[in-house]
């Protein structure tokens, strides 16, 4: 049997050619960018570093920043003064890649401006690389590419909604071939139609291909309760669902799947049942308990013994000599 996994990260690999990293000009000296050359810089907290770079109107870049133990944010703005963007994707995460890239409106300088967090760590750091500068008709070429291959490799759907049929899907086939893992990512959390076409995804490849496990970034004892369901009927799928402490994943569409598994598995003519786990630990207290109610049953000594250890883990909030 195969399994169905669920992933909801993505990971976008960007590869450069290097060149020997250089050291920006002494403070508050603006440094002007060259495709392709890798500044390295400290930053302390709420310190801005400002960059330069020259574009003709209709030119494309594209610059990358890895922040190294500091959360950065990246501004741009126009020659003329007004801001272009600003870029903080990775939130609060202090190391990780902020991505800029936009079209020049107008030639001149237009100015790149880094400022860390307020309570940044004074020995957090960046780079800085330019990956390139287009011209408007290479990067129209470029975007004209990328669409026309779109349109080859697309997949067409009918609709995103389990229940309609799997006609549209079949070509999901060809793509999955003999894996025995397949990872279902999702761009943003609690967007209803991503995991509407998730179960839709589940119903084909339950049905079709012989996939029998759907697993997903939850706690591992509090998804027992959610397999039970899926597997006996016992218990209740709205209230095992909101105890995987997951917003995320509390919604009507993962309910809906939920139910839609269970009625899978009490069709008598499925012999090979599909089955819900979680494979992640966002809280330890039901472990805790679970595995002192293990070793109570199999080793009443080992359990004794590890119950103090471990009461930390299963109540942090308790204070303890």
């Amino acid at each position: 049997m195969r399994q169905l996994l669920q992933v909801y990260g993505m990971v976008v690999v960007i590869s450069v050619c290097a060149s020997a990293p250089q050291t920006a000009r002494r403070e508050g000296e603006l440094h002007v960018l060259t495709v392709g050359t890798l500044v390295r810089r400290e930053l302390a907290a709420n310190e801005v570093h400002v960059y330069g770079m020259p574009l003709r109107a209709g030119e494309h870049l594209t610059a990358i920043v890895e922040q190294r133990g500091t959360n950065v944010t990246v501004s741009v703005s126009a020659p003329n003064g007004s801001t272009v963007l600003t870029v903080d994707n990775s939130e609060d995460e202090d190391d990780g890649p902020e991505v800029v890239s936009f079209e020049a409106k107008t030639a001149g300088g237009y100015r790149i401006e880094i400022r860390a967090d307020v309570e940044a760590d004074a020995r957090g750091g960046y780079e800085i690389r330019v990956l390139e500068k287009l011209a408007q008709a290479e990067y129209t070429a470029r975007q004209s590419a990328v669409q026309q291959w779109l349109r080859r490799a697309a997949i067409p759907l009918n609709t995103v909604v389990a229940g309609h049929g799997f006609s549209d899907l079949q070509p999901l086939k060809r793509l999955v071939r003999e894996a025995r893992i397949v990872s279902l990512g999702e761009a943003t959390h609690g967007t209803r139609e991503f995991f509407q076409l998730k179960h839709r995804i589940l119903e084909f490849l339950v049905s079709e291909m012989g996939f029998t496990v759907f697993a997903i970034e939850a706690s591992m004892p509090e998804a027992f309760d959610i397999n039970q369901y899926i597997l006996t009927g016992e218990g209740d799928p709205e209230k095992a669902l909101a105890g995987l402490y997951f917003w995320t994943w509390n919604t009507a569409e993962v309910l809906e799947m939920v139910r839609w598994m269970r009625r899978y598995n009490a069709d008598p003519n499925h012999t090979a049942k599909v089955k819900f786990y979680g494979f992640d630990m966002q809280s330890a207290t039901r472990a805790v308990r679970l595995t002192l109610k293990y070793l109570s049953r199999v080793d009443p000594g080992v359990a004794s013994a590890a119950a103090a250890p471990v009461a930390t883990l299963e109540n942090p909030f308790i204070a303890r000599d």
